[in-house]
């Protein structure tokens, strides 16, 4: 009330009057912010019109030596030249980064400006790309801040946010709930994270985001993660016959048990990639169809001139997380010589029954049949 009275008091005049003193000191404030601005932005004028002087001179100069303006492109060289000459040309600095004084001079106060940032940089996200169902998922989030002061660091699944750390709050770390993820909270830090117990549900892409204080400079580095089901046992190969003869046709197969997705079968016979007359399929799990088995047969026919040892192999991978193979040797069964003995000793029926004059004399049928008997087992120990 005491206020409004003295203004009441004044009259108009007075209130008109300090009206053009504040609208004086106003334009006074705008004045001195349009000298200020305009001693930034004069260096940066005049070294625009010394250049652009310059290249001219350079112009008319060449248009003496060439009047018919062949150099004209040589010229318009030389003007580009001249502005990136004169747009590089930075003043002299000291080790430590600051500006001479005879630089100062020249270039007033807008040189200033230019000088080397210093920041986070180099943030990346490191992961194993595949990992077991049930297993643990260790991601690191490396980088530098140079001569900042970290501010945060934030984990996201796709667009949710599952873990936080930020150093300065009183519980640095906050852990957010998401579908298959479960953070391991005591073993998590600034730049580890843990999740335990890997389900299908916690396959995604993972990002890091890393902030610093001060102008808060955010960067991120991203990777995709997937779980697969596989176990660490090497497939089963089982051969369809136990003995094979030389030319003799075979059949091999090969199975992985509970993978998901298949994996990847390939056979080897006697280290050669083999991919004809293979038929591969999958079974689906009876209780979870996201999970499969993989069944793969070769036929196969085993060389005919040869007695030599025939290795059949089976190989599965499934990304870069597994590689395993079976093999198994196949001999081909050579005759003994105790059924060629047997077989060359056999005496046909008709000999049974009939006898035989050697130098004269007559010999019953049994005692021919021992005579012969005789000679051929000692022929054959003799061989």
């Amino acid at each position: 009330m005491n206020l409004l009275t003295r203004w009441a008091s004044c009259g108009p005049r007075t209130i008109l009057h300090l009206l053009s003193i504040s609208s004086f000191f106003l334009k006074i404030l705008v004045l001195k912010q349009f000298f200020l601005t305009f001693l930034r932005i004069y260096p940066i004028l005049t070294l625009s019109r010394e250049s652009g002087e310059k290249s001219g001179r350079e112009h008319l100069l060449d248009s003496k030596h060439d009047p018919d303006g062949k150099s004209k492109v040589k010229s318009m060289f030389n003007r580009n030249s001249s502005k990136n000459q004169s747009a590089l040309s930075l003043p002299s600095r000291h080790a430590d980064g600051f500006v001479t004084a005879e630089a100062k001079g020249k270039y007033l106060k807008p040189i200033l400006c230019i000088a080397e940032s210093e920041g986070l940089r180099d943030v990346r996200l490191e992961a194993y790309r595949y990992t077991r169902l049930g297993e643990e998922i260790t991601l690191r989030c490396s980088y530098d801040l140079e001569a900042g002061t970290l501010y945060a660091v934030k984990w996201y699944r796709g667009v949710e946010e599952f873990y936080r750390f930020i150093p300065k709050e009183l519980r640095p770390k906050q852990v957010f709930p998401g579908t298959g993820i479960s953070v391991d909270y005591f073993r998590s830090d600034d730049h580890h994270v843990l999740l335990r117990n890997a389900s299908f549900e916690t396959s995604g892409k993972y990002k890091c985001s890393v902030s610093i204080e001060g102008n808060f400079q955010t960067i991120s580095d991203s990777k995709e993660i997937t779980v697969v089901v596989i176990g660490y046992d090497a497939p089963s190969l089982v051969l369809r016959d136990l003995h094979y003869e030389p030319g003799s046709p075979g059949e091999a197969t090969c199975r992985m048990h509970r993978t998901s997705p298949p994996v990847n079968m390939t056979w080897f016979i006697n280290n050669e990639e083999v991919t004809k007359r293979v038929i591969t399929r999958t079974e689906p799990d009876e209780e979870d169809d996201r999970i499969s088995s993989t069944i793969s047969v070769i036929y196969f026919t085993l060389p005919t001139s040869s007695y030599g040892p025939t290795f059949i192999k089976c190989r599965a991978t499934l990304y870069d997380i597994y590689a395993d193979a079976s093999i198994t040797r196949i001999q081909p069964r050579i005759p003994s010589s105790n059924s060629n003995s047997r077989k060359v000793l056999e005496v046909p029926n008709s000999l049974q029954h009939s006898s035989a004059q050697i130098v004269g004399f007559h010999i019953s049928t049994p005692v021919l049949l021992m005579l012969t008997q005789s000679v051929l087992k000692c022929t054959l120990e003799q061989v």
